[in-house]
Formats: C-alpha cells, structure tokens, sequence
C-alpha cells in the first residue's frame, strides 16, 4: 500500500489492490511464511489486510527490541564516560 497526505496534513492510506484474489494469496502466502497473519477483504479477494503477527515473530520482534534498548543503554554509557 502507499501513504498519502492531504494539504493539511491529514494521513491516508491506499491499499495495494490485486487483481485478482489468487494472486493475492500467493502474497499472503509469502508473508505468512515470514510471520505475518493476514487475510483476503475487499471486492473479489483483491486487498490484504494485516491481522497480526505469530507468536513466534512476536517473540523475535521482542528479543530484537530488548537487543537494541540494551545496546543504546551501552552506547550512552560510553558517551557518559567519553565527556
């Protein structure tokens, strides 16, 4: 999908639009594989809609978050001691 905004700063978003229901769902089997939960909607099957991710990508995510705040916890301290 593409992200739109208005004049005045109103957000919109256009979803990319398959042409047809089969070739969206190889897409979704492709996200599926990745971790990604989502389903067919629209006129003909042709839009995907995000559901969520699976308990295993949840946990992955959440582990790469507690990496990355580690890390910056890290690299503040260097910087305290450095200045």
């Amino acid at each position: 999908g593409e992200d739109h905004y208005g004049s005045h700063g109103e957000h919109y978003f256009w979803p990319k639009d398959y042409s047809s229901a089969k070739l969206a769902q190889k897409r979704i089997d492709k996200l599926e594989k990745a971790g990604i939960r989502c389903k067919l909607t629209g006129y003909n099957g042709g839009y995907i809609r995000f559901i969520g991710y699976t308990p295993e990508a949840e946990a992955l995510l959440e582990k790469e978050r507690q990496e990355y705040i580690t890390a910056h916890r890290q690299w503040q301290t260097k910087q305290t001691v450095i200045n």
